[in-house]
């Protein structure tokens, strides 16, 4: 970590792999937890709607607005969403314009929801599990994602896994720098 004289912070990212991974092994990132008054976002990257690192090809890179709440994407089946890939930069603010940034020397995948991951997999059943159906509860925190790493989806909940190309090799070092920086 280095902390700047304006108040923003560098962390510097380097993962040695242990032992043996998976190889489908989905995100390789950060969580952290927001404030609600941070709900207005804008990025530079892929937009304006949810993609992926094997779905952007209707997802352009550019500079896009919206909310934490038009997030969300109301599935059938609740499953992981909302993810942007390609981000270069994305802002957090408040109805004042100010709050956080966080911008990385690569291109990040990253996910703003007011839902936790755990809520999102306890709402729905893997097959071969009797049904089950838990109402989503949505919080008012910010749950972000900034992941160096992304596994590609494929069709894998009814199709074959991701291509080669679209999967991430968890057993090789990853090196990022996150900055973190105010908005005034």
């Amino acid at each position: 970590w280095t902390f700047m004289d304006d108040g923003s912070l560098e962390m510097k990212n380097r993962l040695v792999p242990h032992g043996t991974m998976p190889i489908a092994l989905p995100r390789l990132g950060l969580s952290m937890i927001l404030d609600r008054s941070l709900e207005n976002m804008r990025w530079y990257g892929r937009g304006p709607h949810e993609n992926y690192v094997d779905r952007c090809a209707s997802a352009f890179v550019g500079l896009w607005e919206s909310t934490v709440s038009e997030q969300y994407v109301d599935y059938v089946r609740p499953q992981d969403n909302g993810y942007k890939s390609d981000v270069r930069w994305v802002q957090f603010l408040d109805e004042k314009n100010r709050g956080i940034k966080f911008e990385s020397d690569v291109p990040l995948f990253m996910q703003a929801l007011h839902v936790e991951e755990d809520d999102l997999h306890q709402a729905r059943h893997i097959n071969g599990e009797p049904k089950k159906y838990r109402k989503l509860e949505f919080q008012d925190d910010i749950f972000l994602k900034l992941d160096a790493r992304q596994c590609g989806l494929g069709g894998s909940s009814c199709g074959p896994q991701p291509l080669k190309k679209y999967l991430f090799n968890p057993n090789e070092n990853v090196v990022w720098t996150l900055r973190i920086s105010p908005v005034k």
